[in-house]
């Protein structure tokens, strides 16, 4: 899908979205619940009571962090949180709105009231909580609270202690402490036969948001009108097991909040029957969705051990697939997806693909079974969004538009099917299953999304309209889906903008203005705003749009989105390094988060993170993969041999084994485990390293045929291109240009830069210039950033169009000029000087410099004064080269060189004794630097030689300056040497 779609549509739509608003809820914090309502309501005089209050807003903040001395993590925080909305709801029974989650409050209500919540996690020895009332004066906290949690094995934090000590609060001291700010009510009746209708009990094994949130307002209505039973509190921890892992890939703490709730209507199970099975199962399962893999298993083994002997105490389906995925028997549940009964085939498909989908070695495996499961498991937003997170173009060009394209599909079947929708809002969405944007050209997919995107702001407005416990009561809240369609559009649209932008490299201006009015009321809305600008170039108009951004409650799926915050080139760059660390505080002792820590860990620590990891979820083939990579030495041959058996058919574990056995030169052992691994995952790097083994053993042959097997294989990004060109190049480097070429040109056809210009490069070697120049034309024509390389080659070689091609490059470069870097000024000056412009490169040498100045730059702008007759320029070019400091990058021996050279030409030119310039003193200058920047040395040299009337001497410098081809001065070394018949 393209999202910057042409013609009157488009134009019609951007005025659509200009005027309206997404939703009227306040902000993450709520903070528009302290401001008046737009029409005060009648004062009530002194005779006439109180309005009871109804409705209970949960408020939010950062949890508390003294330095050193406690830490952030967001689900200690939640469960707090939601004991205190268990204790509204299900003691009180108040309507309750949840700011971590966006729900619009009723703002002014005479029968709402916020509370907030504030906790402070000390070390995980301790938790403090709070409950506040900000409408009091003073004395504002109406519960303080301390719980002591005892700390693990391995110092991992006991999650379970909280969520009983929590649960038991929400049933005692925080019912106290609502009644005594105002609340009354009545909690919830028992009633042991009350049992989930079979529509909610359809709707809770569909994988999907939508029919989680309608099976949610069912099983919650139930409880209120007929009474809390172990069916109604087993559905609710599982609907809510649910919706924690399908918001998974939102940005904020969404999903954290859905978590904590499921864990504590589990506990509210267990403590209701403490020696029964089934409050057990129920707890089990909701650790296993929470990422608590340990917890769950030790869940699973005390219900079966409650259960043993009982009638009908084999564990329940969705609890023994539950368990398989914390043991991550893919394999089992691959099975039971395939093969299992039809009402657990979603939970099945769903399970086997979160047991793969971190599989960091390669895409193949986890991509395969995540189509299966989406054919099994439709509109399920959590898998596609996570299929995004693996490279690839031809992937991410369909899951980047597979996400849109299905919440259309869901918003108008399964939104419109939610039970007791109002009248209003049902209209509505029988509007939206109609709309078309009429005459629009493309495909009916994209007509609908268009219009789903045209009507999106007044479908959040609505659905917020209708939250108003007064006009629509009921549990959850509509405005719950509102903030359900709206965060998954709202990643939808940045997926789509990100791929766009940086896998194609293609201007997105049209696509952020589109997106822009959509995205308006979402709290990160400036990531949306920003993507049309590079922040590297433009970096104070990129951080206009962060000035006023609220990071708050920033999870981790936001730090791909953040990182242009920390990387552009601006005084405010820390405010996003803030950012980044922020989500990192946030991290939870869970699967995933511990994953994504081990994963961003430095090569020292990743030993202490997979034993780490390993308390938490045992099972994880991430943990002995590590390990092999990292800590073999450490292993032993027993632990090798155990981790090779049980994780035999996990292609984490035997990538890793495969790689360190090749690292070993244990060429046979490798040769299996890689075997192993393509069977199960026929992932591109796999079968390189297999081929390369063959290529040290000297078989060719065998080399080019396991190659050749990949290129069999489905290709999710550019990798059959990857391969042919690294074919190509093999023979190539053989000089064997005609074996090379047909795997050259089916590269080619891939359209990536890389591989067109292979191509130009084996037909160059093949003495086809004209078939050459097409390729390098094409790309040079496709890419923007390629636009001067197409000059570049006609100069290298003597052949092409050089005038078309300069006048391409000198379009590109006028282009980027109001934001140019120093690498672009510097390509200029190279640019400039083979078009004869030395004074236009003196100016751009000069730019670069004052951009980063380094000292290589200003040894270019003096030897071109040099050769100007400017000595003046020439000496104070030469100097500032010298006193400029170098920096420490990967050029620093290349300016370490320059600044060597430039003080030799300083001495030459001032004469005297032992002031020549002479092999044995130049060499060892240029042998210094050995691969960044050698050729360019080798200029330098050889250019101010030639000025200064050594001829013979520059031209050995002028040859190893032409030889350099990773720099383009070696292009400048060909042109003299071809200029002097050499």
């Amino acid at each position: 899908m393209d999202l910057s779609h042409q013609g009157r549509a488009r134009a019609t739509i951007a005025r659509v979205f200009a005027a309206c608003l997404i939703c009227l809820s306040p902000g993450i914090r709520g903070t528009a619940l302290a401001q008046p309502p737009a029409e005060s309501p009648t004062p009530t005089t002194a005779t006439e009571p109180a309005p009871a209050l109804t409705t209970l807003v949960l408020g939010s903040a950062e949890p508390y962090m003294l330095v050193g001395g406690s830490q952030g993590r967001l689900l200690p925080r939640e469960l707090a949180r939601q004991a205190a909305l268990l204790a509204g709801r299900e003691e009180l029974g108040l309507a309750t709105r949840d700011l971590t989650l966006r729900e619009a409050a009723a703002e002014g209500s005479p029968a709402a009231k916020r509370i907030d919540v504030q906790t402070a996690d000390f070390r995980g020895k301790r938790l403090k909580v709070q409950l506040i009332d900000p409408a009091r004066k003073s004395s504002r906290s109406i519960l303080d609270e301390e719980i002591a949690l005892p700390l693990l094995k391995n110092d991992h934090f006991d999650y379970v202690a909280l969520v009983v000590a929590s649960e038991a609060l929400s049933r005692s001291k925080m019912v106290d402490a609502l009644r005594n700010a105002g609340f009354s009510g009545e909690p919830n009746k028992l009633d042991t036969a009350v049992a989930v209708p079979e529509p909610a009990a359809k709707h809770l094994g569909e994988l999907n948001p939508f029919s989680q949130f309608a099976a949610l307002r069912v099983v919650h209505a139930l409880q209120r009108s007929q009474g809390e039973s172990p069916a109604t509190l087993g559905a609710l921890a599982r609907a809510y097991a649910h919706l924690g892992q399908l918001t998974q890939f939102h940005l904020n703490a969404t999903h954290k909040a859905f978590k904590a709730r499921s864990l504590l209507y589990a506990q509210r199970l267990v403590a209701r029957a403490p020696d029964d099975a089934p409050g057990y199962w129920h707890r089990g399962y909701a650790l296993a969705f929470a990422g608590l893999h340990q917890a769950a298993l030790d869940d699973f083994a005390k219900a079966r051990e409650l259960s043993a002997g009982a009638e009908g105490g084999a564990a329940p389906a969705w609890a023994r697939l539950a368990e398989l995925h914390c043991r991550f028997d893919e394999d089992a549940l691959a099975k039971e997806a395939r093969e299992g009964a039809d009402a657990e085939r979603q939970l099945a498909w769903f399970l086997t693909y979160l047991t793969v989908e971190h599989d960091n070695l390669g895409p193949a495996y986890a991509l395969t079974i995540g189509r299966q499961a989406l054919e099994q498991v439709p509109d399920c937003f959590r898998i596609v969004d996570s299929m995004c997170d693996f490279e690839g173009v031809s992937n991410l060009h369909v899951t980047t538009t597979v996400g849109p394209q299905m919440l259309v599909r869901a918003i108008s079947r399964r939104v419109r099917a939610i039970p007791e929708m109002p009248a209003d809002l049902a209209d509505f969405m029988r509007q939206m299953r109609t709309a078309r944007i009429r005459n629009e050209p493309g495909e009916a997919w994209q007509r609908d999304i268009c219009a789903l995107f045209e009507m999106h702001p007044e479908l959040i407005e609505r659905l917020d309209q209708a939250a108003d416990p007064a006009r629509q009561p009921g549990e959850p809240s509509w405005s719950m889906l509102a903030r359900l369609i709206d965060e998954t559009t709202f990643v939808q649209l940045y997926r789509r903008i990100d791929f766009v932008r940086g896998s194609l490299g293609m201007p997105v201006d049209e696509m952020v203005k589109y997106a822009k009015p959509i995205a308006a009321e979402h709290p990160y809305h400036a990531f949306i705003d920003s993507q049309a600008i590079d922040y590297r170039r433009q970096p104070a108009k990129y951080w206009v749009h962060f000035k006023d951004l609220d990071l708050y409650d920033v999870e981790l799926p936001a730090v791909s989105l953040i990182r242009g915050t920390w990387d552009t080139p601006h005084k405010s760059r820390m405010q996003g390094r803030k950012a980044w660390l922020k989500a990192y505080d946030h991290l939870d002792e869970t699967n995933r988060e511990l994953e994504i820590q081990l994963n961003n860990a430095e090569a020292k620590d990743r030993v202490f993170w997979a034993k780490y990891l390993v308390g938490t979820s045992p099972h994880n083939p991430l943990a002995p993969a590590t390990l092999i990579r990292n800590d073999w030495e450490n292993a032993g041959d027993e632990q090798i041999a155990k981790w090779s058996a049980d994780y035999a058919q996990q292609p984490l574990v035997t990538g890793a084994l495969a790689k360190q056995y090749a690292k070993l030169k244990r060429s046979d052992e490798a040769k299996e485990a890689y075997q192993r691994y393509i069977a199960k995952s026929p992932d591109q790097w796999a079968y390189v390293e297999l081929a390369d083994l063959y290529l040290d053993e000297g078989d060719v042959a065998q080399w080019n045929a396991t190659l050749d097997e990949f290129l069999k294989q489905e290709d999710f990004a550019l990798s059959h291109a990857s391969v042919q060109v690294r074919i190509a190049r093999y023979y190539m480097g053989q000089q064997d240009f005609e074996k090379a070429r047909p795997y050259a040109e089916q590269a080619a056809q891939s359209g990536a830069s890389w591989a067109m210009l292979c191509a130009a490069d084996c037909l160059e070697g093949l003495g086809e210039f004209r078939a050459a120049e097409e390729y390098v034309a094409q790309n040079a024509g496709r890419y923007a950033r390629q636009q001067p390389t197409w000059f570049f080659w006609c100069k290298r070689t003597g052949h092409g169009d050089l005038q078309q091609a300069t006048a391409l490059a000198n379009e590109y470069f006028a282009q980027i000029s109001p934001r140019a870097t120093a690498d672009d000024y510097h390509t200029m000056g190279i640019f400039n000087l083979m078009s004869g412009k030395e004074l236009a490169a003196r100016g751009a040498f000069r730019k670069a410099f004052q951009l980063a100045p380094e000292p290589y730059l200003a040894v270019h702008e003096a030897l071109l004064a040099d050769a100007a007759g400017e000595a003046a320029e020439r000496d104070k070019a030469l100097q500032l080269a010298i006193d400029t400091p170098v920096p420490k990058n990967d050029g620093q021996p290349f300016n370490e060189a320059s600044i060597a050279l430039a003080k030799m030409f300083q001495q030459a030119l001032a004469g005297g004794d032992g002031s020549a310039l002479t092999r044995e003193k130049l060499d060892p200058v240029l042998d210094a630097v050995k691969s960044n920047g050698p050729g360019t040395i080798a200029y330098f040299t050889a250019r101010f030689l030639e000025t200064h009337g050594d001829q013979d001497l520059s031209k050995s410098y002028w040859e190893r300056c032409a030889a350099q081809k990773l720099s383009l001065t070696h292009i400048l070394g060909i042109e003299r040497l071809r200029k002097g018949g050499l």
